[in-house]
């Protein structure tokens, strides 16, 4: 993940990283996975901590992703796939001769998949999506496996 891209959100936790981790760098999956946890815990938030509110969760409210992305801005369509920007980025040695990414340009701004035209939440099962989110919130605050009863 380069330091580089145009938001203080990635710029910290680059930084963040780095100093937890000396001579590494985050990876695009670090950065998915922690935007991921970040869309969980806004989920949880909007509900005040309460899992049993699984209408409201799937209500759209975890579709605004109320967080601040590494990746920039972004948010989901109809389809549940992000609308985001994409970023032309060079391999480069650092000032410390490591190998870095330097972010070059912006080359795709707000993208959307070609197929958001196509289907709609009854298609795709929103309601099985905010299933799954009110199970993994549940893994993330109460740090423990789900019962066979709660898969």
């Amino acid at each position: 993940m380069g330091d580089d891209l145009p938001n203080d959100e990635n710029k910290r936790f680059v930084a963040d990283y780095r100093k937890k981790s000396p001579g590494l760098r985050p990876s695009f999956y670090g950065a998915q996975s922690y935007d991921a946890a970040q869309l969980i815990n806004s989920a949880v938030v909007a509900v005040k901590g309460d899992l049993s509110k699984k209408d409201a969760m799937k209500g759209g409210r975890w579709r605004k992703a109320n967080f601040k992305s590494l990746r920039g801005p972004f948010k989901y369509g109809n389809n549940h796939i992000p609308i985001q920007n994409f970023y032309l980025q060079d391999v480069v040695k650092d000032a410390d001769g490591q190998l870095a990414l330097k972010t070059v340009a912006t080359i795709v701004k707000d993208d959307q998949d070609r197929f958001h035209g196509q289907m709609s939440d009854e298609v795709i099962g929103a309601s099985n999506a905010a299933v799954a989110l009110v199970r993994c919130a549940r893994i993330c605050c109460a740090n423990r496996p789900l019962s066979v009863g709660e898969r």
